[in-house]
């Protein structure tokens, strides 16, 4: 039987103009993107959608249905940020950028192994890896509307 340890993030993206990082505060140590309301729709709903992925994962792991797993893994692989708009590559730092590309892969990979490998030991560790790009992700940008 495995045990999964649910991890609950705080929000921490920021939707109110004009707030400035404060030494201890909320903000602290977090670099600051800004983008147009519907770049950062796009972005949003990339996480959105990272979430839903993550959740049938934990199901499919959880019910032992490895072809779910694949199936729900390559759902935020590479192609899935084929759609984003063009003009976020000017304005999102290359460590965002990389942590985004590296997220996809990881979301890749564990499709591939799990239908390779068909280990939900393995399966469930790779989640974990992937989720500490979201923490890491979460706690080093904000989203700010220019």
């Amino acid at each position: 039987m495995l045990f999964f340890s649910v991890l609950v993030l705080t929000p921490v993206l920021s939707y109110s103009q004009g707030a400035e990082p404060k030494a201890g505060g909320e903000h602290a140590g977090r670099t600051t993107v800004f983008l147009t309301e519907a770049e950062r729709e796009a972005v949003l709903s990339e996480m959105r959608a990272f979430l839903e992925s993550t959740e049938s994962i934990v199901k499919a792991i959880s019910d032992v249905d490895m072809a779910l797993v694949a199936e729900s893994a390559r759902k935020s692989g590479r192609s899935a940020g084929a759609d984003m708009p063009k003009t976020l590559h000017g304005k999102l730092p290359a460590s965002f950028r990389k942590l985004g590309s590296d997220t996809h892969r990881k979301f890749d990979e564990l499709a591939l192994d799990a239908e390779q490998l068909g280990d939900e030991g393995h399966s469930l560790s790779q989640l974990g890896a992937l989720l500490g790009n979201c923490v890491s992700c979460h706690a080093s940008f904000r989203i700010e509307v220019e």
